[in-house]
């Protein structure tokens, strides 16, 4: 079990966002230019494939990072992406499509407000061109759309490919922001797809084994949660393969206290992978522990 204490993805921020600085009465599109003086750095590793496994060339990505300064309001922002640059057409375009949408997931606009949420429209072949708009977009969101007394916001987003194979890729999401108030806030996300043709696999089960997967989470987790997590409910974070596991998430204060931070539960899928349906078990149809046992097995 893990506990993350700096970037996690957000898809509820509304309360905890407000609870710091306010949004400003008066705002501007989100897409529009800020004229407010800021520093930029965008920097690009050199591709990697999946590192450390056998099928490296099945999904390539770049690692492009993105740092910006706002010295008005001493606001600090940083991007980082392993945006993905050849591999299946359609598992690229989905891939993509969900790094675009977690980009701008924490972003809050009031009712009334009439605004939409940045959307890049340019080339997708152009990895630095797309962090860099959405990096601009948040350092207009923040330094246009929020009030005057919020100096020292800092927001940090960190989108991570953590698995890729012949058969599927994982990505993770995490954010950390700092809006004013008593503490950040942080969240986690994650989505494995399908590599033959982009789907996202958001459906492990026909019907969930609640009772199973509670049990293997209590086992799993630190002595002082585990009263949380009998108490508690399922986790609501849509859950997603990594490494051999299947990776459950609860979020900060979703069962437990604040301090405890995000709970990161790893079932490994030995444990799990007989509850599967057939969609999700082929994508472990190479694996030798399934072929090998009738009860898991795949057929």
């Amino acid at each position: 079990m893990k506990k993350y204490y700096y970037i996690a993805i957000a898809a509820f921020f509304t309360g905890m966002t407000l609870a710091g600085c306010q949004k400003s009465k008066e705002s501007v599109p989100a897409n529009a230019v800020a004229d407010s003086e800021n520093q930029t750095a965008i920097t690009a590793d050199e591709p990697t494939g999946k590192g450390g496994d056998a099928t490296e060339e099945s999904f390539e990505k770049k690692k492009v990072k993105v740092t910006k300064h706002d010295n008005k309001k001493n606001l600090d922002l940083k991007i980082e992406v392993d945006y993905p640059i050849s591999g299946p057409e359609k598992a690229l375009q989905s891939t993509r499509e969900y790094i675009m949408e977690q980009l701008v997931a924490p972003m809050v606009f009031m009712p009334g407000e009439n605004k939409q949420k940045p959307q890049y429209t340019g080339d997708l072949n152009d990895k630095e061109a797309l962090v860099e708009y959405y990096a601009q977009a948040w350092m207009n969101y923040l330094t246009e759309d929020w009030d005057e007394n919020c100096p020292g916001m800092e927001v940090e987003v960190e989108i991570e490919r953590i698995e890729s194979n012949s058969l599927y890729v994982s990505y993770e999401a995490k954010v950390y922001q700092y809006m004013g108030g008593a503490h950040p806030t942080r969240e986690q996300r994650g989505m494995t797809f399908r590599l033959s043709d982009g789907k996202r696999i958001t459906n492990f089960f026909d019907k969930t084994p609640e009772d199973v997967i509670k049990k293997l989470i209590v086992e799993d987790v630190d002595d002082n949660l585990k009263q949380y997590v009998r108490d508690g409910g399922m986790p609501t974070t849509q859950p997603y393969l990594s490494d051999g596991s299947i990776r459950y998430l609860y979020q900060e204060n979703e069962i437990a206290t604040y301090s405890d931070g995000i709970i990161e539960i790893n079932i490994d899928l030995s444990d799990i992978i007989k509850y599967f349906n057939d969609e999700a078990k082929a994508l472990f149809k190479d694996w030798k522990f399934i072929a090998n046992d009738d009860d898991d097995g795949i057929g």
